[in-house]
């Protein structure tokens, strides 16, 4: 599809492996909430303040990730 595409926002999240599509649908929600706040911006409908604080929050969602991923291990 991104070969057909004009324009396209590949997600890197790789290939996935199951029904569930949560290794799809999580990034992909996170592109919608980068291209809000980038039209959020465009029309200067958020101070950037605000849009700042966003995108400081979306960078540590990682960090987030990564502290909770212990406790879905299986024991």
């Amino acid at each position: 599809m991104a070969k057909e595409a004009t324009v396209s926002f590949p997600t890197l999240a790789g290939r996935e492996r199951a029904i569930p599509a949560t290794k799809s649908l999580l990034p992909s929600l996170l592109v919608l909430h980068l291209l809000a706040l980038l039209a959020a911006e465009g029309r200067k409908a958020l101070p950037p303040a605000v849009i700042k604080e966003h995108l400081e929050q979306l960078a540590k969602l990682p960090k987030l990730m990564e502290t909770q991923l212990p406790m879905w291990v299986e024991k």
